[in-house]
């Protein structure tokens, strides 16, 4: 497949991509399109893990369940500010360590494996699941062998400690959430273009969004080059093989130079202090389908990568915690093919019940009607899961059948948001 080159003059302008054609009219670009509106500025705090005993530690003593208490946490109140110059364009950026607050939904904040039931109060079924996924990880070293739940339980904890703060855009006063929207629908296309890893997509996604909450008035001709090096780190975090810069100079047809990338990699990498240990969505949504492994098949799997993707697009989406996206994302595969249930197997593994995520559900089907039953300008994840390859899960004939019950969870989501 040959891409499409772009214009060297390619920049970002008001809330859209605008090139220069010959003569120096104005033509919208096909990647990234040209968004009408205001900039909207929204706001919110982010939060801080709560860690508990281990599961050996409950084992030795019944009542360490009834002396535990949460650690205190200390607030920085007042952040410490320094200044930063990325390509010629001053940004002042806010370094300081997220708080914690009560989330606004009926979430557990203690999601490790090792804080649910013990063996001897856990029913027979779910003992013997227990047993049968750990058997399939003693097997399988690739995902981490006997040492997959301490993995997963460390990922568990850096979701919380690197958490996004939600209305991170707020700070910006060029940057707005549908260019933000436009960029990662752009990327998806990149992604494709260069065939990379799906946590090499995440990853790039993970970077951007972290460095976009941690600066101040970012110029928007700059959104472009971020979303780019914030694929280039992902990629040599991920890949075996890596795009050379030239790809990178190749897919922006020369808007910005190879030490463009080189100046701005390091500012990411400045601004994260080289903290690139992101717990990730997809990571979740491999362990909940090992769990049911003899149960579900390749449309499961392909419907909650589909969701996924879809919650990165979205600004209301991205800033849950990848756990959660993962979590709600499953629930809703198994619920739209084959009418499965959230079953007790996935309430231990995954350290949710089925009610916790039903808000999170509610938001995901207010994007999947903008995508599949509006004129939605953002189609290059759908058009991606359309492909036989991913078992064609866009195309779906269930979206069309729920459409109503679809409509029906969007309004209540924008009903439950209007009240927070």
């Amino acid at each position: 497949m040959e891409a499409r080159r772009l214009n060297p003059r390619n920049r970002l302008e008001g809330d859209g991509l605008v090139s220069k054609g010959i003569g120096g009219i104005a033509k919208q670009r096909t990647a990234l399109g040209a968004v009408h509106g205001s900039n909207r500025q929204i706001k919110d705090e982010a939060s801080k893990p709560h860690v508990r005993t281990t599961r050996a530690q409950m084992l030795r003593s019944k009542m360490v369940d009834n002396q535990r208490t949460k650690p205190a946490v200390k607030s920085q109140n007042q952040p410490i500010k320094r200044k930063a110059e990325a390509k010629k364009a001053k940004i002042e950026i806010i370094e300081e360590k997220p708080q914690v607050q009560e989330m606004s939904f009926d979430c557990p904040m203690d999601v490790s494996m090792s804080s649910l039931k013990s063996e001897d109060e856990v029913d027979e079924k779910l003992q013997e699941a227990i047993k049968k996924v750990e058997e399939l990880d003693n097997k399988d070293d690739g995902n981490g062998g006997p040492y997959v739940n301490e993995i997963y339980d460390y990922t568990k904890y850096l979701e919380h400690a690197y958490a996004v703060k939600p209305r991170f855009l707020d700070e910006h006063k060029e940057v707005s959430h549908k260019m933000r929207t436009i960029l990662v629908d752009w990327i998806v296309q990149v992604h494709q273009r260069f065939k990379l890893q799906n946590e090499t997509l995440h990853l790039t996604v993970a970077i951007m969004d972290r460095y976009l909450s941690k600066v101040q008035d970012l110029p928007r001709k700059e959104m472009q080059m971020i979303g780019l090096t914030s694929m280039l780190l992902a990629s040599k975090y991920e890949e075996i093989y890596m795009p050379d810069l030239g790809d990178f100079e190749f897919i922006c047809d020369n808007a910005y130079t190879r030490d463009d990338f080189k100046a701005t990699e390091l500012e990411i990498l400045d601004v994260l202090q080289c903290n690139l240990a992101f717990g990730l969505s997809i990571e979740h949504l491999r362990r909940f389908s090992t769990v049911l492994t003899d149960e579900i098949d390749g449309m499961h799997h392909s419907l909650g990568k589909y969701f996924l993707e879809l919650a990165l697009m979205d600004y209301d989406l991205c800033t849950f915690k990848p756990s959660i996206i993962a979590a709600g994302s499953m629930k809703l595969a198994l619920e739209m093919h084959g009418d499965k249930e959230w079953d007790c197997r996935l309430t231990h593994f995954s350290g949710y019940k089925s009610d916790d995520l039903e808000f999170f559900i509610n938001l995901l089907c207010k994007t999947i009607y903008m995508v599949h039953f509006t004129k939605s300008k953002y189609q290059a994840i759908k058009k991606k899961y359309s492909s036989d390859k991913l078992c064609a899960a866009a195309k779906y004939d269930k979206f069309d059948e729920l459409k109503e019950e679809i409509y029906r969870r969007a309004k209540l989501a924008k009903e439950q948001t209007d009240k927070r």
